[in-house]
């Protein structure tokens, strides 16, 4: 299984063992495999060489930690990138490893620097926490910006 043009960095495998997600230093992409057939099912493209990955707990999304100090979520079903990237260590080398609590709630990413960064997964609370700072639902533009792959749905009320 040719997982990428040079060496292969990470591995992760889903929780159900089904998928096993390889990246490397030569593609700059992760690359999905079916264990079972032994086939490739997709590539998620990705601007810098990744640290770490790690599947949420229901296999639905894949946590990528990169070389640049930040963590990128992807949606597996739609092999796209969910928002924008979070943001890591502003110091280090940007070695970092990521990793989901057993829960799925939180993503939990260490660095080389010995900062530390722990993210909500919860999307229903991110909505919440939205509508309270902004105090009215996000316009068409913001949505976009934010959230670029998923369809508008206002979430204040």
């Amino acid at each position: 299984m040719p997982a990428d043009t040079s060496w292969v960095l990470t591995l992760a495998f889903s929780p159900d063992g089904r998928l096993l997600a390889a990246s490397g230093t030569g593609d700059r992409q992760v690359t999905l495999w079916d264990v079972a057939t032994r086939k490739r099912v997709g590539r998620l493209p990705h601007p810098i060489f990744i640290a770490s990955m790690a599947f949420d707990p229901a296999g639905r999304t894949l946590a990528t930690s990169a070389a640049d100090g930040k963590v990128r979520l992807w949606d597996l079903a739609s092999q796209r990138e969910i928002g924008v990237p979070l943001p890591g260590a502003e110091n280090g080398t940007g070695t970092n490893i990521s990793a989901f609590d057993p829960s799925g709630n939180h993503l939990i990413a260490f660095y080389d620097s010995g900062a530390a960064f722990v993210w909500d997964m919860d999307t229903d609370h991110w909505k919440r926490q939205a509508c309270t700072v902004v105090g009215r639902a996000l316009t068409r533009d913001e949505w976009k910006e934010l959230l670029p792959a998923r369809r508008y749905q206002p979430a204040c009320r």
